[in-house]
Parts: structure tokens; C-alpha cells; sequence
């Protein structure tokens, strides 16, 4: 399967960035740093939408297996994920065996609870995208009053993203944690949503401008929004601004490079595809193991520089793809139609 590899630089800076920053939090106890990874994080929720848009539609339009759609998810996913928690449980130790459940199951982030023994913060992230995983069939499968056609999908997507996107601006007022609001399962799908509308808007839209416009008006508000929350008292319009822009943003700069690498001939015959490729393929390594490398320092008092930590996660990360990953893939059931696994 051909990887689009401006999407995999994507997809492995986003990576490397959360452990970069990570890092920093961990052994130098700088807090921009974790404003910093949160930006990262926000860059996989509109990329898991675009680069499963055409899975997505397929479903969507029952055209596709749903039995299929979840085991390439699911296969994909879960292997990596529970030997991560499994093993940072045993680094951290007393986290306790109704709490790992709360992981293992993904619904440690259901309620403002979520920071009692909260020993893989990360996973908030994995449990927005798993639960997209198994709701999108069924949303789309529901309200039989929206018409059927061409459009009936779209309309389906832009009014889940209306909705969850109100239900947090109630939250808010409801003086309800905003740290929660951010993370809250339920409350972060319309991220991901976000990714698979600007698809369908791309297939639809033979011109582009839009395109720009929307990267740079969103630009413009998130660097309002972040400015706003790193030099203004908290309020519930900053904090919507940055929900709002960073997916609207990350979703722009997804679909442009998408395209770019589509029609440039010259992009596709110089940039460097080995690196690319390998960054997405460690990338969910990276992303899930770094916290187990970061705690296998703290357990052991190793003080490691940046760079023997970065080699340290990025070699794990290669070794659980050719021992994990990369087996699992190859099992994974296929559609009958193949382009749709084509991003």
C-alpha cells in the first residue's frame, strides 16, 4: 500500500514532538512544555479523520463492512496499546485493577475523575480515537429522517461536529474543569470529525482557494487564542477559540499537503521518502512508549540526555514494529476495495 509521505512527516513530527516535550516536562519541569505537547497532540485528531475518510465513507454509505472497518482499527491499535499500559502499570506500581480496567477499556476519561491515578496520561488521546472508531458506523447508521444522497453523509458530519462543539461551550458554562473539556472522551470526537469533513469538502471542490483561506483564518485565531491563554485569566471563549481553530487548522494543512503531493510531479520525484516513511512507522511507537521510556528513567534515576532518550524510544519503536505491529498489519482483513487504503 502506497503512503502519501508529506502525511507520514506529519504523522512523525506530530509523534516526536509530544516526546520531545514530554521530556522536557519530565526532567526539567518546564509547564510551557506542556502546552507545547498539547498542540502536538491536536495535530493526530484531524489526520486520523482525513487518512480514514474513505473507510469512513464507505461505511458511512453502507458500503462497507463494519466487521472489517473495526478489525483494521482495532488490530491496528489495541496490541500496542495494552503492552504500553501493561508496562508502565508495572514501572508506576499500586495503580490498582479496577483503575488499569478504566484503561484497558478506555473510559478512564468518562468524568472529571480521570486525574485519580492517572499513571498514562496519554491515553486520553487513544480513547477519543477508539471510540470514533466504533461510533462512526453506528452515528451514520441513525437518523433515518436525513435524506439520502450524496450529501446525506455531510450533513451527518457537520452536525456532530455542531453538536459537540455546543455541548462544550455548555460545559464551560457550567463552570464545568476545563482541563476536562479538553480531554473528556465524548466531547473531543468532533476533532476527529473534523478531519473527514474537509475530505468530503476536498472531493467536492475543484478549486482550492478555500483551502488557504481556511488555514489562514484559523491560523490567525489559534495564534490569538494561544496567546490569549498563555498571557490572559482562563475564559470560555479562549478556551473554544483553541479547540475550535487548532482542529479547523490542522485539518487545512492536512488536506493541502494531500493535494500537493497528489498533483506535484516534481515533490513526488525529490523528497526524501525513507525518512518520511519511517517517521509513520514509528510514529505510534513513539507516541505510545516514550511515557514508558520516561518512567523507566524516573524508577531508575538514569539521567539521559534528550538524544540518547529520543535513540532510546525511537529503537523500541523500531522493534516493536517489525515484532508487533508490522505482524498484525499484515493480518488485518482487506476491503474488496483497495484505494480505499490508499492515504
Amino acid at each position: 500500500m502506497k503512503k502519501l509521505v508529506l502525511l507520514e512527516y506529519y504523522r512523525g513530527i506530530a509523534a516526536f514532538g509530544v516526546a520531545i516535550s514530554h521530556y522536557y516536562m519530565f526532567t526539567a519541569k518546564i509547564a510551557d512544555a506542556e502546552f507545547l505537547s498539547t498542540i502536538f497532540v491536536e495535530m493526530f485528531f484531524p489526520l486520523s479523520g482525513f487518512v480514514l475518510a474513505a473507510q469512513t465513507m464507505l461505511v458511512a454509505e453502507g458500503k462497507g463492512q463494519v466487521r472489517i472497518f473495526l478489525a483494521r482499527r482495532w488490530m491496528r491499535t489495541l496490541p500496542l496499546f495494552m503492552l504500553a499500559i501493561i508496562c508502565s502499570a508495572i514501572l508506576v506500581k499500586n495503580i490498582g485493577v479496577v483503575n488499569f480496567l478504566q484503561f484497558a477499556f478506555f473510559v478512564k476519561f468518562f468524568t472529571p475523575a480521570y486525574d485519580v491515578n492517572n499513571f498514562y496520561p496519554i491515553a486520553w488521546s487513544l480513547a477519543v480515537e477508539e471510540w470514533y472508531y466504533f461510533l462512526a458506523p453506528v452515528f451514520f447508521a441513525m437518523f433515518p429522517f436525513v435524506s439520502k444522497g450524496k450529501n446525506r453523509v455531510l450533513k451527518l458530519t457537520i452536525g456532530i461536529i455542531g453538536v459537540l462543539i455546543s455541548l462544550k461551550i455548555i460545559f464551560l458554562i457550567l463552570g464545568t474543569d476545563p482541563q476536562f473539556v479538553r480531554i473528556a472522551t465524548f466531547l473531543r470526537l468532533d476533532a476527529i470529525a473534523m478531519g473527514f469533513l474537509f475530505f468530503q469538502l476536498n472531493q467536492r471542490s475543484g478549486c482550492k482557494n478555500w483551502l488557504f483561506s481556511s488555514l489562514t483564518g484559523s491560523g490567525v485565531i489559534l495564534a490569538a487564542s494561544l496567546w490569549a491563554t498563555l498571557t490572559l485569566p482562563h475564559n470560555i471563549t479562549t478556551q473554544i477559540l483553541f479547540l475550535v481553530s487548532t482542529s479547523i487548522f490542522f485539518a487545512s494543512a492536512i488536506t493541502l499537503l494531500y493535494n500537493w503531493e497528489k498533483t506535484s510531479q516534481t515533490l513526488q520525484k525529490h523528497i526524501p521518502k525513507f525518512p518520511g516513511i519511517w517517521l509513520g512507522r514509528t510514529s505510534y511507537s513513539v507516541y505510545l512508549f516514550h511515557l514508558v521510556v520516561l518512567y523507566l528513567m524516573s524508577s531508575r534515576n538514569l539521567e539521559l540526555g534528550l538524544l540518547p532518550y529520543l535513540a532510546l524510544t525511537t529503537t523500541i519503536a523500531v522493534v516493536l514494529y517489525y515484532a508487533i505491529e508490522k505482524p498484525f498489519m499484515d493480518m488485518r482483513p482487506v476491503y474488496k476495495d483497495r484505494s480505499v487504503l490508499e492515504i
